[in-house]
């Protein structure tokens, strides 16, 4: 969700501002400037401060708190006239030369805002996290955007208490270590005194051991469960019957039933409550909530195998730069783990799709709702239909390539007792990490 703008400038701030020479800006400035930093001993000597607080002044960062964008205070404008240093001068503020054209409706709820006393700039998370991305490109010469969060330590022994204690990241601890990039990262063998790094944009996690190169934890090499590599020996009842009880929907347009509401649906048929009081969607997004993550965070086929399943597979290409013989390769890695009822997930930053595998005689198959380019018996309109799997997967690696995005991949297998039972999303475990 957005924040609100700050109120309309047209409509709200009076329209009696006169144009200022700048000789008067500047004077104005000066003053106002002044005025600010000889009240805010006074107006934070009893505020409590936090560790993000400790850490920012530790890093001799000036920005100054003014609070966070919630349901009750939905925009900069809010903030700022409840301050008691910075609500008399508001709009002066927020109408200054440094802060008028400055994106507040892209604003998230959630967002940490802050003001600079000397320059009376206003900055959040994601612009903070841009400049200093910015610092870091100037400082390696190689021009990567890598944010050093610091090395695990008897003091910081996991990524998460590095994260917590981030002066810019420690908001969104939880939503980057439970991202698509990071969710299935082995957290638990990263040693002492390796480094850990942040993506400034894509916001993925690495880490470089003591005297070494640079270690992703989802290298390119994927992740395969040898525990679910003996299980697809033989074929799994509850995720045949998955796959069987999505097929009656084939046909139904898109406006009807969309990939995860398939998902959803098929569930269902095979006796698994998703909707309705005490069902399994209206618990994932209970889920969501408790862990401070956005409500629909687990309402997707990647969200189901994490709190209702286990991986089978799972891999993250950074780049790709031949998509029809990538896409080959990854079909070739794949098939031998492949089984009926299994869940395919994709994603990329812009986009995401999930649904079932099956098979049609020795063919491998995705059933799945949307545009259907490779329909068993010919093209089909968008909505539910059964594809073959080999060219849909070549469609994501064209799809990302194309875009010049990452792509994710995972598959995984859904088991009943869990889906009936107490979720247990793998991320939840990373806050002991």
């Amino acid at each position: 969700m957005y924040a609100n703008s700050v109120e309309a400038v047209g409509d709200t701030v009076k329209q009696g501002i006169k144009t200022q020479t700048k000789a008067h800006e500047a004077l104005f400035s000066e003053v106002l400037n002044q005025q600010m930093e000889d009240s805010l001993p006074n107006a934070y000597e009893n505020t409590p401060k936090t560790s993000a607080d400790k850490n920012r002044k530790n890093a001799g960062d000036d920005r100054v708190l003014v609070g966070t964008l919630s349901k009750q205070n939905p925009s900069v404008s809010n903030l700022l006239i409840k301050h008691p240093v910075y609500g008399k001068d508001c709009w002066n503020i927020i109408h200054s030369q440094i802060n008028r054209d400055k994106t507040y409706r892209k604003v998230q709820e959630g967002a940490a805002i802050y003001v600079n006393p000397k320059t009376l700039e206003i900055m959040w998370n994601s612009e903070i996290a841009t400049a200093k991305e910015v610092q870091t490109t100037r400082e390696n010469p190689k021009g990567m955007r890598q944010v050093c969060l610091g090395t695990i330590s008897k003091a910081d022994p996991t990524v998460s208490h590095l994260l917590i204690n981030h002066p810019v990241y420690a908001k969104e601890c939880w939503n980057i270590l439970s991202s698509s990039l990071n969710r299935a990262k082995s957290y638990t063998s990263i040693p002492n005194n390796a480094t850990v790094y942040l993506d400034a944009e894509t916001q993925e996690i690495t880490w470089q051991e003591k005297k070494s190169s640079p270690v992703n934890a989802l290298p390119k090499t994927p992740f395969i469960n040898p525990t679910e590599q003996k299980q697809t020996v033989g074929s799994d009842l509850f995720s045949a019957g998955l796959a069987k009880a999505v097929k009656p929907y084939i046909g139904k347009s898109y406006n009807e039933i969309n990939c995860f509401e398939l998902l959803a649906n098929g569930l269902e048929a095979v006796g698994i409550q998703y909707r309705g009081p005490g069902g399994l969607g209206g618990r994932l997004m209970k889920m969501a909530m408790e862990r401070g993550l956005p409500e629909n965070h687990y309402l997707s086929g990647e969200g189901l195998v994490e709190t209702s399943g286990s991986m089978v597979y799972t891999k993250s290409v950074p780049k790709i730069r031949n998509s029809k013989a990538e896409a080959n390769a990854f079909y070739k890695e794949i098939e031998p783990l492949l089984d009926k009822g299994l869940i395919l997930s994709f994603s990329t930053p812009s986009r995401g799709h999930t649904g079932i595998i099956s098979k049609q005689e020795n063919l491998w198959t995705y059933i799945n709702s949307g545009n259907m380019d490779h329909r068993m018996g010919g093209r089909g309109s968008k909505g539910v239909g059964e594809e073959f799997l080999a060219p849909e997967i070549r469609n994501w690696f064209t799809l990302a390539a194309s875009k010049g995005e990452a792509l994710q991949i995972t598959v995984g297998r859904l088991h009943e007792d869990k889906l009936k039972g107490n979720l247990k999303p793998e991320a939840k475990n990373m806050r002991t990490l």
